[in-house]
């Protein structure tokens, strides 16, 4: 394959000003089918699953990974030819490693169908790096081209933010927890992602002009305001750190794009903060200016009452601190991809949310602690060594002559990596598809313009045919691994609407239908089995109830709710010795689970344990429930007329 003519090099000179203006910049083809996906992919979601976004644009980049693999490594074969350096060739075998060290914890874990879902996400995620980097490769053009695409993703986004915010449209988009998310189905996830989209801006304000300049203007105002509305301290602290590290590569590196970056500075924040003061001022019932106030106290630790915010920093605290025992239990392998919700139980609920049995595990909200967890001290330092990598690539670059929009480009992508390592000690951006893309695109950026500017060596190597089939084959497994997921979804979805309708045939019937070896567990632990026994339980089909209930607790044995439902199903027959040990272990999972207590009470009642039945009524405000203030009185009475002492012997 001979090389591709190259562009020639734009802006020789280290002055801004005299920069040269790209006008009808020539881009490889190849580079249209990422500027397709990144139009489409941040507004896809479907209504019909749990969790809105992730499926649906997992299969989209599952897709264009195939698909574009198969074009232009096959078909058209149009991607260059490149020469491969030693710390390039570093970078993706530690990616590797990570990836084979995950499936490894995986593997012997409680539940390894937890994680394959993550497991492939992750092959996925390198394979689209690696064509990043051959899209942008010799192709600057196309890199200025993808971030004009970031002007109006991230203008739309925050349009749709604010308006959602105040309730004028926009408002049955799916999300699960307060406006505005967007269409990111989270609040957190909805700041995080504007502020991964500020190197592209920033990029387009720096390097055009005219409408282009002015159009990046106007979105990085409105991305601004998404900012401050989102409420989320992540994404106020990874603002901020990006601004700093861009400020301190300009002030080293380029220091004639000082200025231009302190003006942008200047406006970016400024916008932000004539942004909270607007609409803390406007705000009538003062719900968005306390909860401002709440955050920013939070972040520099004044904060001294019981509000939420305050409430969610101790929260958190406490589960990072139970996540280190967690990592110290199993500091080799960890727990394996996906078990951290299953096994975090474990160390005790107490005074977390959690310990109430409304809300279950589901996020570390740290993403270094997560993956220490899940694949132990060796999995967290294979995953600091490919970032080093990336971060030693821009250094490189940084380092050695070349041309002045090299280096800029360089800055501002390694500014955005910087603020993803900050929001990733707070919140969770790898959750989310478009997360990981614009990180790969970050990453693939600093790569291309790093091997483009290095002198062909002794290292250098054509792409095997083998990897370009590995490529192919990674992004059709993702799509067979997300369509599982879909289905999974999609079906409990369905059966959750069926139990609160109260048809359960037909919720079995679903939860069959969705059953599948390769997703068993939902983001928050749930199994479809966990589901069908309720069906079963209240048709009274107890020995299918039973059996189905088994396989809920095989996949998750620390649910609290399946342990509960369990007892249920044993009290409903009657079994009062047998349902014990569920109850129990669920208080055991979820100390404040009120409705666990009411129904230990029931069963030690049932069964004469009548000094275990009034402990336990004491544990909880019986005093509305006329059956459980009548239970304690007949307790108190047995017990003064029996001078034996409670003994049941409990087999689990």
């Amino acid at each position: 394959m001979s090389k591709k003519k190259t562009q020639p090099a734009l802006g020789k000179t280290l002055n801004p000003a005299t920069a040269r203006k790209i006008s009808q910049p020539v881009i490889n083809k190849d580079a249209y089918w990422l500027i397709i996906l990144l139009s489409i992919l941040p507004f896809i979601f479907s209504r019909t699953i749990l969790d809105p976004v992730i499926v649906p644009r997992f299969l989209l980049l599952a897709a264009f990974i195939t698909g574009f693999s198969v074009w232009s490594y096959f078909i058209s074969k149009s991607l260059p030819e490149v020469s491969y350096n030693k710390l390039f060739i570093y970078i993706f075998v530690v990616g590797i490693a990570f990836n084979v060290w995950s499936v490894i914890c995986t593997l012997p874990s409680l539940n390894p169908s937890a994680g394959y879902f993550e497991m492939v996400r992750q092959w996925v995620n390198l394979a689209f790096l690696f064509l990043v980097f051959h899209i942008f490769y010799n192709n600057e053009p196309a890199i200025i081209r993808v971030s004009k695409v970031f002007v109006f993703i991230s203008g739309i986004h925050a349009l749709i933010g604010l308006l959602q915010y105040y309730g004028l449209v926009f408002n049955n988009l799916p999300g699960s927890n307060a406006l505005p998310y967007g269409l990111m189905g989270n609040r957190n996830l909805f700041g995080s992602a504007q502020v991964f989209t500020l190197p592209f801006l920033a990029l387009v304000w720096l390097r055009c002009t005219g409408a282009w300049k002015n159009a990046a203007a106007v979105s990085g105002i409105l991305l601004a305001i998404s900012i401050v509305l989102s409420q989320t301290r992540s994404a106020w602290l990874s603002t901020l750190g990006f601004f700093i590290i861009v400020a301190l590569l300009l002030l080293i590196f380029l220091k004639p794009w000082g200025k231009k970056w302190l003006l942008a500075t200047g406006v970016f924040l400024g916008a932000g903060l004539i942004a909270a003061v607007l609409f803390v001022s406007t705000d009538k019932e003062g719900t968005l200016s306390s909860e401002i106030r709440q955050r920013s106290a939070s972040l520099t630790g004044n904060s001294k009452d019981s509000t939420i915010a305050s409430y969610s920093i101790n929260d958190r605290i406490t589960i990072w601190k139970k996540t280190l025992i967690l990592v110290k239990e199993h500091p080799a392998t960890g727990v394996g991809i996906g078990n951290w919700k299953i096994r975090i139980n474990e160390n005790g609920t107490k005074g977390l949310s959690w310990a109430a049995g409304y809300f279950v595990p589901d996020r570390v909200h740290n993403v270094y602690l997560h993956i220490a967890s899940e694949t132990g001290i060796p999995g967290l330092l294979l995953f600091c060594l490919f970032g080093l990598g990336i971060i030693l690539a821009a250094f490189f670059t940084l380092r050695k002559p070349g041309i002045a929009e090299d280096k800029l480009i360089v800055i501002l992508m390694l500014g955005g990596f910087g603020s993803f390592a900050v929001d990733a000690m707070f919140s969770f951006p790898l959750e989310r598809i478009e997360h990981s893309v614009y990180l790969a695109l970050m990453a693939g950026i600093i790569l291309s313009i790093y091997v483009r500017i290095q002198p062909a060596g002794a290292h250098c190597l054509k792409l095997p045919v083998y990897i370009r089939l590995a490529l192919v084959v990674i992004g059709i497994l993702g799509f067979a691994i997300g369509l599982s997921r879909k289905k999974f979804e999609e079906n409990l979805y369905m059966v959750k609407g069926l139990e609160q309708s109260g048809n359960m045939n037909d919720m079995i019937s679903y939860a069959e239908a969705g059953k599948t070896r390769w997703v068993t567990l939902d983001q928050e632990g749930l199994s479809l089995e966990a589901k069908e026994a309720i069906g079963y339980r209240t048709l009274k089909n107890y020995p299918q109830a039973i059996a189905t209930m088994k396989q809920a607790l095989v996949y998750n044995p620390n649910s609290p709710l399946a342990n509960n439902n369990m007892g249920t199903i044993y009290t409903e027959m009657q079994d009062f010795k047998s349902a014990i040990p569920y109850y129990e272990k669920a208080l055991l999972l979820a100390p404040d689970f009120n409705l666990v207590k009411k129904n230990l009470a029931v069963n030690y009642f049932n069964l004469g344990l009548y000094k275990k039945t009034a402990d336990i009524l004491q544990e909880f405000d019986y005093t509305t429930e006329p059956m459980f203030v009548d239970m304690l009185a007949q307790s108190r009475e047995k017990l003064k007329d029996s001078t034996s002492v409670d003994t049941l012997n409990l087999k689990k």
